[in-house]
């Protein structure tokens, strides 16, 4: 089975560098020619089964009204990426969120709400608390309650490069959850 999973955040957040990293360090991922996004396939094994993913990173200027129906479409989950020290980046997630579901054609999908650049957290003085973000996840959470969606948030540092692949399982875990119920 593959699925299709965006990339999304405002400018500046880390978007580029996740998938830069899932490049370079997922095991059999393989950049493919993509006209109007970057696309990654990669192939994880998921209890048992392997299941592919196309990992897509839409650079900000494709991201026009024109094209928003086609580049979000068939999307079945979303990386939501923020800069910790940015609340601004935090508080627009809802904004990626409503996105994606106006346009992927399915509505509510798991996402994966990803913290940013935890490596400045005691470095710089505008930091957001985690607490804001793990409220927020509980109450989009709870209203897909009965569509059995499990979105998750995550504190994370492309820079240090910790855990990403265990997010990307989490994730393609919830897609396959969310998929086989929804049959």
């Amino acid at each position: 089975m593959a699925y299709k999973i965006l990339i999304l955040g405002d400018y500046g957040v880390g978007k580029t560098s996740l998938y830069n990293y899932y490049k370079t360090h997922a095991p059999e991922a393989q950049e493919k020619p993509a006209l109007k996004v970057k696309l990654l396939e990669i192939t994880r094994r998921i209890e048992g089964q392997d299941n592919t993913v196309h990992l897509c990173d839409i650079p900000a200027k494709e991201l026009s009204i024109a094209n928003k129906p086609k580049l979000y479409q068939k999307t079945v989950g979303a990386m939501i990426l923020f800069d910790i020290s940015r609340p601004d980046t935090f508080r627009h997630a809802l904004f990626w969120i409503e996105e994606l579901m106006n346009y992927n054609g399915f509505g509510k999908v798991p996402i994966a709400l990803l913290g940013n650049k935890t490596d400045i957290r005691f470095s710089s003085e505008r930091v957001l608390n985690p607490i804001d973000a793990q409220q927020f996840i509980y109450r989009l959470n709870r209203s897909a309650s009965k569509e059995d969606i499990e979105s998750s948030f995550y504190e994370m540092s492309t820079k240090e490069a910790k855990g990403l692949l265990g997010i990307l399982d989490k994730l393609i875990k919830a897609i396959i959850k969310h998929n086989v119920e929804n049959k």
